[in-house]
């Protein structure tokens, strides 16, 4: 158990995220890393200038996902990914509250790189 709980939340101690595009993209934007990719630009506009509390992270990502046309859920999945490295973490916004602005813009920057 202390293994999966290490591998699961490593990403709060580290900065090196390894993952590949196929899992940045998922199904959703695979084949598509153009749409990806502006969808991650878009995101960090949405969140850079709010209070980074969970509420307000959620609710920009939705409006978000609304002004795309994306489900949630896959907007979700793509900035878990660039945020985490994985596609299964604690929950987003808590995680992200944690890690702070700084570390999650860069992260995602290095996404869209």
């Amino acid at each position: 158990l202390r293994a999966g709980v290490a591998g699961y939340c490593d990403f709060f101690f580290t900065d090196d995220l390894t993952y590949s595009n196929d899992e940045l993209l998922g199904k959703v934007f695979a084949g598509r890393p153009d749409d990806a990719r502006v969808a991650i630009e878009r995101v960090v506009t949405a969140i850079d200038g709010g209070t980074w509390t969970h509420d307000d992270l959620e609710s920009r990502l939705r409006a978000l996902a609304d002004e795309l046309s994306v489900k949630a859920g896959d907007l979700f999945s793509l900035v878990r990914v660039a945020v985490t490295g994985k596609r299964v973490t604690p929950p987003l916004f808590a995680s992200m509250s944690i890690l702070g602005r700084e570390r999650c813009l860069a992260r995602l920057g290095a996404a869209i790189a």
